[in-house]
């Protein structure tokens, strides 16, 4: 019981500091962005690889372990901002660049995606479905429970120098004076919410966040339908106005790619599971080439095993999931009777 509680005080102790490291990191940022000592592209890529970077490994370090969560923030930091450096070339200026919009949902695509691929290879497998799914949920989820502490806290702050200004003892000027308290106060708030949330979300994250866009699902199915059934009658310009076909397109592509995933549950974990076993044996079998006479004939002599046990495996899964939605028969005494 005492080592649980060291390891989750560490652990929240390291997110608080990694939090105000972020901060105080892009006070100073801002700070030499106010004076120019940097401009430009060096100064787009900066804060491109300061923002990635910090990111990653805030999402990443209640996961893995914090060394190997700065290895992979760091070079993922590099690369995004090498992306975008390289693709502001295209513009005159950097302000050009950012003021299109669309790089900076690119830069927010590429600093998010590999995020769960980091997570899993960490944990054996980097292509586990279920493992990319459940921390893809578990990052969302822990920066919207961090963002919410970090409301939280500044608004406890400010009805906390209400109360005291009524007798006389106000602080909140005393904080608004020094830019630095601000980052610190907001970048410890962030990190303890995080470190909290890996604590209580880790087993029922992906579960929390379905269970909540389930309601969504029939709303998003009926705008969709209503859009196809009017596009052939009135074209994109009559149907969106003054917005932009393509942008507004795109975004509600988005969320009914976000809300297909929705009606899955930890059942079609179990039989996504179950076909990944009978895939991978035969992916084994036609994979030996390049590989010794001896070891493709032990391939070829396990196969067959490998295939019943994961028919085997897929039976199970596929029993379990029938027997939770299948009615108990009655017994002789007329009470439902167990199954076995």
């Amino acid at each position: 019981m005492g080592d649980v509680i060291d390891t989750t005080a560490r652990q929240r102790v390291q997110m608080v500091g990694l939090g105000v490291l972020a901060s105080l990191a892009f006070y100073l940022w801002v700070q030499i962005a106010l004076a120019e000592i940097m401009a430009g592209r060096a100064l787009l890529a900066g804060s491109i690889a300061l923002i990635v970077f910090f990111g990653a490994l805030l999402a990443l370090s209640p996961r893995v372990a914090l060394r190997r969560a700065a290895v992979y923030a760091l070079g993922q930091a590099v690369v995004v901002a090498a992306l975008m450096v390289l693709a502001s070339l295209r513009f005159d200026a950097a302000d050009a660049f950012l003021g299109a919009v669309f790089p900076v949902f690119a830069a927010l695509i590429l600093g998010a995606l590999p995020l769960p691929f980091f997570i899993a290879h960490a944990s054996g497998s980097w292509r586990d479905y279920a493992t990319l799914f459940e921390q893809a949920w578990d990052i969302v989820l822990r920066y919207g429970v961090g963002l919410l502490l970090i409301g939280a806290v500044w608004l406890l702050i400010f009805l906390s120098d209400l109360l005291l200004s009524l007798v006389g003892l106000g602080f909140i000027d005393w904080i608004m004076e020094f830019d630095a308290a601000i980052y610190a106060i907001t970048g410890a708030a962030g990190g303890f919410g995080l470190a909290v949330a890996a604590e209580a979300l880790a087993p029922k994250g992906a579960r929390l966040a379905l269970m909540l866009l389930r309601p969504l699902l029939p709303m998003i199915v009926a705008v969709v339908a209503v859009f196809l059934v009017a596009l052939p009658f009135r074209g994109l310009s009559s149907l969106f106005g003054t917005l932009s076909a393509g942008m507004t397109l795109m975004t509600i592509s988005d969320v009914a790619a976000l809300m297909v995933t929705a009606p899955r549950d930890h059942r079609m974990i179990l039989l996504a599971s179950s076909w990944r076993g009978v895939a991978l044996p035969v992916s084994q079998r036609h994979s030996v080439t390049g590989s010794t006479p001896s070891s493709a004939a032990a391939s070829g002599r396990d196969f067959p095993t490998r295939m019943r046990k994961s028919c085997r495996f897929m039976g199970g899964g596929l029993r379990t999931a029938r027997h939770r939605h299948r009615r108990p028969a009655a017994g002789q005494d007329g009470m439902p009777r167990a199954h076995w």
